[in-house]
């Protein structure tokens, strides 16, 4: 028995042949426009709007190209899906991660009071160095610790839109008090986030919680903390009262700046 000469493979650009009821015809073939389409529609989810347009013109293109081929091309599904990809994913992607931004937003911002309150802090410190041992007097502390930081942004939180000068105060008890009768400065408050303006001072009546239900505090000792809402009915405000006497307890806190 005769070999059959073997049958030469067509062109790759040789259309399909398709055996179909009404006999043989040719298979449409899958347009380059929809697959580029739909690919620019995935890239647009890490590049937005710098792939999505190209991708929906070449989706919209791809469509009008297969309408108008009789029948010869094919590809209408993926150039819909790119043109779909390309218009929601810009506009679903940010509202995504806006929560995200958001948080990272106030991080920084958290992290930006802590460190005024830190020079807050180190500032009253190097005042009652300089005066005998004494705490600045409450009615006007902004202004005699002002010349150890000279620098007024570090009185503003960045959550504070009120306008004041100031975003903190003194614990008024402290106002004038001799620090070597302070027992326990890491547990008095010194200076905290509050409802304020340039040199005022009073006690938790004040506070402001303007970082996710809690506030930022500075202690006698010169520490930060971020304390949050459920604890801030533990801060101590009583230099006079004796370590022996105070309650010992445990806040709850977000973050500590010790450095």
């Amino acid at each position: 028995m005769e070999k059959q000469p073997e049958r030469p493979e067509a062109p790759l650009n040789t259309p399909t042949m398709v055996r179909g009821p009404e006999g043989y015809y040719t298979a449409p073939r899958t347009s380059d426009l929809p697959v580029a389409s739909l690919a620019l529609g995935i890239l647009s989810i890490f590049f937005s709007f710098l792939t999505a347009l190209p991708g929906l013109v070449l989706g919209i293109v791809a469509l009008y190209q297969i309408k108008g081929s009789g029948r010869q091309l094919a590809g209408a599904g993926l150039a819909i899906a790119g043109i779909v990809l390309s218009v929601l994913t810009p506009l679903i992607l940010p509202a995504l991660l806006l929560p995200v931004f958001m948080q990272a937003r106030e991080r920084a911002r958290k992290e930006v009071c802590a460190s005024n309150l830190k020079q807050i802090s180190m500032a009253t410190m190097m005042y009652t160095d300089d005066y005998d041992e004494h705490y600045p007097p409450a009615a006007h502390w902004c202004t005699v610790i002002y010349p150890y930081i000279e620098n007024y942004a570090a009185f503003k939180c960045p959550d504070d839109d009120s306008g004041s000068r100031s975003s903190y105060a003194l614990n008024a008890a402290l106002g004038g008090f001799s620090a070597k009768k302070v027992g326990e400065p890491g547990d008095i408050v010194s200076s905290f986030d509050a409802h304020a303006n340039w040199d005022l001072a009073g006690g938790a009546g004040l506070l402001a919680l303007r970082h996710n239900g809690g506030a930022t505090i500075g202690y006698a000792d010169g520490h930060v903390m971020s304390v949050r809402g459920d604890s801030l009915n533990l801060l101590d405000w009583n230099p006079s009262q004796s370590p022996a006497s105070r309650p010992s307890v445990v806040l709850r806190r977000e973050n500590q700046h010790n450095e």
